[in-house]
């Protein structure tokens, strides 16, 4: 087996768990909790007047003032209430208040630690078209936390993140597709979305990328790879 497979391949070992006997720590490689650009998007609010549209149901208020509260961003850190907001704010299907339920569950943070509703609540999101969940949902699947482990599922939602234009999809679907878990293997696939994630800043992509046309890859090969990048990038990531 080349270099550039095993490495793959024990990318893909490990957020399964094999390599270690156990499942890793269910948070590593997920993102950060949805800000949601609260600051611009609820300027000229103050917070009298946010709590007012809160308890109105307004979803959005209810999002904004839970990140305040879960960030202690102008008022005192208060898990508790911003656990009740974004549940507020997910009942109105806002999707960045399921997927930092989601989060929350998924650290302990404010509320007892559940991989199945961390899971659960990741799932609403991405289904609601949350771009970072689509990801974590990715990862869920591939290591089995609070579901059970399918690597098909995994790339189904890798995709998802990478055609949202996520740069973990992507660099997570690059490696499905030079490794062959939960896909067809096809390195030429593999180096293209490894490109696309460099591109899209993701610091592990790029040596990847080199890695597997140094180790697995005819020139010709990665001429094509690098058409096919092309490609995918003008149409916006979609049908690659």
């Amino acid at each position: 087996m080349s270099a550039a497979r095993l490495t793959a391949l024990v990318l893909a070992l490990v957020l399964s768990g094999v390599l270690w006997g156990c499942a890793p720590d269910p948070r590593a490689g997920l993102d950060v909790y949805d800000r949601g650009d609260v600051r611009e998007r609820l300027s000229g609010s103050g917070l009298s007047a946010l709590e007012s549209r809160a308890a109105g149901g307004d979803a959005e208020a209810q999002f904004g003032l839970g990140v305040l509260y879960e960030g202690g961003d102008g008022v005192g850190r208060d898990l508790s209430r911003a656990l009740d907001l974004f549940m507020a704010a997910a009942d109105g299907g806002h999707a960045g208040a399921m997927y930092n339920l989601g989060l929350m569950y998924s650290d302990g943070n404010g509320v007892a630690r559940d991989l199945g509703e961390a899971a659960r609540w990741t799932r609403l999101a991405a289904e609601g078209g949350h771009i970072l969940a689509s990801v974590n949902l990715g990862l869920m699947y591939a290591g089995g936390y609070g579901v059970r482990a399918d690597a098909g599922e995994a790339v189904r939602w890798y995709r998802a993140g990478a055609e949202g234009g996520d740069a973990r999809g992507q660099y997570f679907l690059g490696a499905a597709y030079v490794s062959g878990v939960g896909v067809a293997r096809d390195v030429m696939r593999g180096w293209m979305w490894y490109d696309i994630s460099d591109w899209g800043g993701h610091n592990l992509a790029g040596r990847a990328r080199d890695d597997l046309a140094r180790f697995e890859m005819m020139p010709d090969e990665v001429v094509e790879a690098r058409r096919l990048s092309f490609a995918c990038r003008a149409r916006n990531y979609r049908n690659c």
